[in-house]
């Protein structure tokens, strides 16, 4: 966090240079433009465009401070990670001093209030599965019994010798006497 709010600083005192750096080329360019009114040969029409095309190079200087110090503080905010949602984290692959990298994940967060659950049914109980239904879905570990929907039906799943594609899910077998093949997610 320290090294994102020295930027965030640097940023800052880029932008108070970049403005004053424009009003001394405001009052320089709004000078010359005076002079050039009052008497015409006391500055050249090079000297009263060159003060012009200055000024505009210092306003986007400071637009560009501006970007700059918007770019450090969404920085120096994203040094602190919340939450989306409560839950439980798994799957951390992270540690104190670890730097995460933007796009690679470092955990997963698990909503306390929306679960997924998989269920392999074997082919012939499909007709009577339809999405949209309620289920009750009981937990082998406490008995514990929970309601859901079925949100949909999986097309197809792949088998263990195939490595061609990890797009279609990969179930392993909990029980030893029902055949993988004869289910579907």
């Amino acid at each position: 966090r320290t090294d994102y709010q020295l930027a965030l600083d640097e940023a800052a005192a880029s932008l108070e240079q970049a403005e004053a750096q424009l009003a001394l080329k405001r009052q320089s360019s709004e000078r010359y433009t005076a002079l050039k009114q009052r008497n015409s040969s006391a500055v050249s029409d090079n000297d009263v465009v060159t003060a012009e095309l200055e000024t505009k190079a210092a306003a986007a200087a400071v637009k560009s401070a501006r970007v700059a110090l918007s770019r450090a503080k969404t920085n120096l905010d994203r040094t602190s990670v919340f939450a989306p949602a409560s839950g439980q984290i798994t799957n951390l692959n992270a540690d104190t001093g670890d730097f995460a990298s933007a796009g690679k994940a470092v955990l997963a967060i698990v909503d306390e209030n929306s679960f997924r659950i998989d269920a392999f049914f074997m082919e012939t109980k499909l007709p009577f599965i339809r999405q949209g239904d309620s289920a009750r879905i009981k937990l082998m570990a406490s008995g514990e019994t929970i309601t859901g929907t079925v949100r949909g039906i999986a097309t197809g799943i792949a088998y263990d010798q195939d490595d061609s594609s990890a797009l279609l899910q990969n179930p392993t077998p909990s029980f030893q006497w029902i055949r993988l093949a004869q289910r579907i997610p």
